[in-house]
């Protein structure tokens, strides 16, 4: 890739994009290939894993494209500003990651905290991993429509039982929870 702003997109099938540097890393469907200064990445057909690791961010798009994609954070902390269907910005030290088409959301070994915007929709999994992790509402103005149908390792003693009280607009302690599609 060159100067400018460089796309690189997968094939169909399963892949495994692992960013380790600004704009670069590796990709594997099959066989694993380097990539650096691509500024946009965009998935396949398939399921795509997009895995940041501590040194590393994209500055342009994580698109998954068709599938059902899976982004994981890095183990610093992380802010996950969640706007749209499947949308948002991931923050951390190494600055912002926009993302696009992304179904499930993992978050490293430090804190996350996972921000919904009033028009956020988040198709799949939200999970916090290691860390204190939060899952907040308090931007939204539908809070009937964010409720929690598939809840998962949530601790009740948090604030949080799954139903949609103004108590339970922020869960802590998060590992995993489901947001249906609606």
């Amino acid at each position: 890739a060159g100067s400018g702003t460089n796309s690189l997109t997968g094939f169909a099938g399963t892949a495994t994009w692992c960013i380790v540097a600004t704009n670069g890393g590796t990709y594997t469907n099959g066989g694993t290939t380097s990539f650096a200064t691509f500024q946009n990445l965009s998935g396949g057909s398939g399921a795509d894993s997009f895995t940041l690791s501590v040194w590393a961010h994209v500055t342009g798009t994580i698109h998954g494209g068709g599938g059902t994609d899976t982004l994981v954070g890095n183990n610093l902390s992380n802010s996950w500003s969640l706007a749209g269907t499947n949308a948002g910005t991931l923050t951390d030290s190494n600055g912002a990651n926009s993302f696009q088409a992304i179904e499930n959301l993992t978050g490293g070994s430090g804190t996350d905290a996972f921000v919904f915007a009033d028009s956020a929709v988040v198709q799949g999994t939200i999970n916090g991993a290691a860390g204190a992790n939060t899952l907040n509402w308090d931007a939204t103005n539908s809070l009937g429509s964010r409720r929690c149908n598939e809840c998962h390792t949530i601790d009740p003693a948090k604030g949080f039982f799954g139903t949609n009280s103004k108590k339970s607009k922020t869960a802590e302690g998060v590992q995993n929870f489901k947001i249906p599609q609606l």
